[in-house]
């Protein structure tokens, strides 16, 4: 070699030097004939031609050495010593064998005799080197990798490994040289399967091996490769024969394909045997049985390349090739075999959801695998949603779909009644499919009712009467499976053809129920009935039906007679503008008595007005709307009755004015009657006129305005409900407004009791002016006839009874209004304070209107205070909103 190429004679004459040293260092000076063993085997290794590296064994040894090392708590070194070898190892012009160099060092080390037995470690035959065969030299040749700069190099790198594995004996090199160690690694090993007499094990070839892994593949045992039904039926290798360390990883890696194709094909066999797990279950099965197909055609292919040989005769399949040829598949199986994990225990739509929730991976090919399993998933789904939509049907034999029959409504209704509509089909939440949103069931479930009430009212004449009907089913029935759950966005909306095709056959379905309950139901005209007459909407008619009622709802409630109420009933409608309503509507009005009444209770508080509904508009009427109605009627009933007796009162007491001038006592009497009864009519007609215009006029307007724009018959429902939800809400029916309602009440009944003692003074007036007016006739007869005496008599009665009625009637009158009127002020008051407290905006404002001159106000801070306080809120509320707007 040059002489810019290599280094002096002296750095050559130095190496043995440095290696002695280095060996001593380790074994110490005391054991010289130890280190000259270990001297003479670092010349063999270095001066050693250099062999091909097996990467597995390279591997193995370098883990081994790293597990000693940390568990000596020595992880930092662990990682030097990796280090430091693949940097020996880059450099091959330092050592041309630096695997058999490895496994010395780790041999060298602290390493048992027990550690050198069997097969804890390969030997050093493994790299093509047997050290105990080659003569050892004192010098190098020129050729030597060790002659050139390298060999210092390469030196202080061996030295800086061997620091890093200090040896704990001379035990390990005696036992390493011994005659048997020896034998066993010189010897060679045969490539057949032969009886090893050293540890009792059957050696394995590597195509031998291949093959018992092809078996595995197919969830087979074999010789080799068996199930252990202890872990979890996962393949293992039999214990009695030998399969290097790497290779035995590599195996068992690749069968874990195997057990992940058992779990699959055990999930397959047990639906294919349980009918009633449903038609979804069965279409994933078939969808897996596909997958798996794949699978055989990738075995298959595998086994023709193990049978064709190359012109060298060496094998096409060895395991590193069968583990990249088989690398998609098992990634494809890992995903299949969790997703069937998922899916163990779901049915119909939950199943659909775990599937389309999983095929929303990263992978393409996968996703295009989970697309494929998908696509059959939904298959029996778009027949039972085609069935529904288009003719309103459920062919749900296992329980699968998200639209099933409510068990505890009422499963045998009517489909013309209103538990059909609103009772008897549901949506199961955990069978909702995840590409199907609820508001797209909602519209699903609303289809389904509206074609079937179509199909009951046209009969066979749907296609008829829904334009594009045919082409929109075909369209539906033909399309692209994975319509249903591939998405696009667009406009902000991820929609897809399904959502389009829905869309479409919603919006006509609807328009078209609408249209037929409008034209030939007279929906309108109905909604228009239940205003004018449940809601006090004619006042004619209310105005005279309490006047024909008035004599029989005074009598205790079970004296009441129905035919007599029903023909009084009749005679009003009769009497006033409602003759001149459609019959149609008019014959539903009917009358109901409550059956909850107790012994005290009036006729006034069991009737109410009914509006019968039957026939398809019943589907619009909920029974929590047709229960509400008769609620509100008494309500607005019992407040016109309020105002009825007070202004009977008024008109009796204008004609007992006149009075005045016979008994000028009255008038202090008729101040009190007329001072509360002014403040019992205002309030009164306060509330009437906030009930009749603020809160129902109000709604129906705006009821009014939805009827005239809903796209479908379930909208129209919700605003009905809606418009019914606020009426009770606002004129004080809900539970919210439960304890202010009870607060109205007992004002009522304070004018209850108004009305009794104010009957009763005026029969004490009549009482008195009958018997004045007998007096005096008696007088003109005995002055006629000169009986004086008879008159004298008369005259002290007369005056004592006069003296008894000013003296003692009327003040107990004044007296009793007094207290009627406090009473009455006093729940007027706690009335006007729950109001003021009340969230509600409207209700706040009826509390000022009804303490219209402050009277109330002067007497409790709270409701002016209450009042300003909600006003700026309110006011704040507003600034917020038209800023942020």
């Amino acid at each position: 070699m040059n002489s810019d190429n290599c280094v002096p004679n002296v750095s050559v004459i130095q190496l043995p030097s440095l290696v002695y040293r280095l060996c001593a260092k380790h074994l110490g000076e005391d054991s010289k004939e130890d280190v000259s063993k270990y001297c003479m085997l670092s010349f063999q290794l270095l001066e050693a031609p250099k062999a091909p590296l097996d990467e597995c064994n390279e591997f193995y040894v370098i883990q081994k050495i790293k597990q000693k090392l940390s568990r000596e708590f020595r992880d930092a070194e662990s990682l030097r010593v990796e280090e430091l070898y693949h940097k020996l190892k880059r450099s091959s012009h330092l050592c041309r064998n630096p695997m058999a160099l490895l496994e010395f060092l780790y041999h060298m080390s602290g390493t048992t005799v027990e550690d050198l037995s069997g097969d804890s470690l390969p030997s050093l035959t493994t790299n093509g080197l047997d050290p105990l065969t080659i003569q050892p030299t004192t010098s190098l040749s020129p050729s030597s990798p060790l002659h050139s700069n390298g060999a210092i190099n390469g030196g202080h790198i061996f030295h800086d490994i061997a620091k890093l594995l200090p040896t704990d004996d001379s035990t390990t090199i005696n036992h390493f040289m011994s005659s048997p160690n020896r034998q066993m690694m010189t010897k060679k090993r045969p490539h057949t399967i032969h009886f090893d007499a050293n540890n009792s094990k059957v050696i394995v070839t590597e195509q031998e091996l291949i093959r018992e892994i092809l078996f595995s593949f197919q969830g087979l045992n074999g010789k080799i490769i068996q199930t252990d039904t202890s872990k979890d039926g996962k393949f293992v290798i039999n214990s009695q024969f030998y399969i290097p360390a790497s290779q035995q990883r590599l195996a068992l890696r690749l069968t874990h394909m195997g057990w992940l194709f058992n779990k699959i094909q055990k999930f397959c066999n047990y639906i294919s045997k349980e009918k009633s797990k449903g038609h979804v279950c069965q279409s994933f099965a078939s969808a897996l049985q596909d997958e798996i197909l794949e699978y055989y055609r990738l075995i298959t292919v595998i086994e023709e390349q193990m049978h064709d040989r190359r012109s060298d005769n060496n094998p096409r399949v060895t395991l590193h090739r069968l583990q990249v040829w088989s690398y998609d598949s098992f990634f494809r199986l890992k995903v299949l075999a969790a997703l069937v994990e998922q899916c163990k225990h779901k049915t119909g739509g939950a199943l659909a959801s775990v599937v389309y929730h999983v095929m929303r991976h990263g992978d393409p090919n996968i996703r295009a695998c989970l697309t494929r399993i998908l696509n059959q998933v939904v298959l029996p789904i778009r027949r039972m949603l085609s069935q529904w939509i288009f003719h309103g049907e459920l062919e749900d034999y296992y329980k699968e779909f998200f639209i099933a029959t409510n068990r505890l409504g009422v499963t045998h209704a009517s489909p013309l009644s209103s538990a059909f509509w609103h009772e008897r089909y549901v949506i199961v939440k955990h069978h909702l499919p995840g590409f199907i949103s609820k508001s797209q069931a909602d519209k699903i479930v609303s289809t389904g009712k509206a074609i079937y009430l179509l199909h009951q009212v046209c009969r066979n004449e749907v296609s008829v009467h829904i334009p594009g009907y045919s082409q929109m089913k075909e369209s539906f029935e033909s399309s692209n499976l994975e319509s249903l759950f591939n998405r696009k966005r667009l406009k902000n909306e991820d929609i897809n053809d399904f959502h389009i095709l829905l869309e479409t056959a919603y919006k006509e379905i609807s328009r078209t129920s609408l249209k037929i309950l409008n034209e030939n139901y007279r929906l309108q005209d109905h909604f228009r009935g239940l205003r004018q007459y449940m809601l006090l909407g004619q006042g004619d008619f209310v105005r005279h039906l309490m006047d024909v009622l008035s004599p029989h709802l005074n009598k205790p409630a079970n004296k009441l007679a129905r035919h007599a109420i029903v023909q009084l009933l009749e005679s009003a409608i009769r009497a006033t503008n409602a003759q001149f309503d459609d019959p149609e509507i008019v014959n539903r009005i009917d009358i109901l008595l409550s059956n909850e009444s107790t012994i005290n209770d009036l006729g006034w508080d069991v009737f109410a007005l009914t509006y019968r509904i039957d026939g398809p508009i019943s589907t619009i009427f909920t029974n929590e709307s047709q229960k509400a109605y008769p609620k509100l009627f008494r309500h607005l009933w019992r407040s016109k009755r309020m105002e009825y007796i007070l202004t009977s009162i008024w008109k009796n007491l204008v004609s007992y004015m006149n009075l005045q001038k016979g008994i000028p006592r009255l008038k202090f009497a008729f101040n009190s009657i007329h001072m509360l009864l002014a403040e019992m009519i205002h309030f009164i007609r306060q509330m009437e006129y906030y009930l009749t215009f603020d809160v129902i006029e109000c709604e129906w307007t705006h009821l009014q305005l939805q009827l005239e724009s809903v796209p479908d018959v379930d909208c129209l429902i919700r605003a009905h409900c809606c418009f019914l939800g606020q009426v009770m809400h606002r004129a004080l029916l809900d539970t919210e407004a439960e304890d202010i309602y009870l607060q109205y009440r007992a004002i009522c009944d304070y004018i209850l009791e108004f009305q009794t003692h104010v009957n009763y003074f005026l029969k004490a007036i009549d009482s008195e002016i009958s018997a004045r007016n007998k007096y005096e006739s008696n007088q003109e007869m005995c002055a006629k006839v000169g009986d004086w005496g008879i008159v004298d008599v008369e005259d002290k009665d007369e005056e004592k009874r006069r003296d008894q009625f000013e003296m003692d009637t009327i003040p107990k009158t004044v007296a009793w209004m007094n207290y009627v009127t406090d009473n009455y002020r006093d729940n007027v008051h706690k009335f006007l304070v729950m109001l003021a407290d009340h969230p509600d905006r409207e209700l706040q404002e009826l509390s000022a209107r009804l303490d219209f001159n402050g009277h109330y106000r002067r007497r409790d801070k709270r409701l002016e205070t209450s009042f300003t306080f909600a006003s700026h809120k309110q006011r704040l509320s507003i600034d917020t909103t038209s800023k942020s707007q």
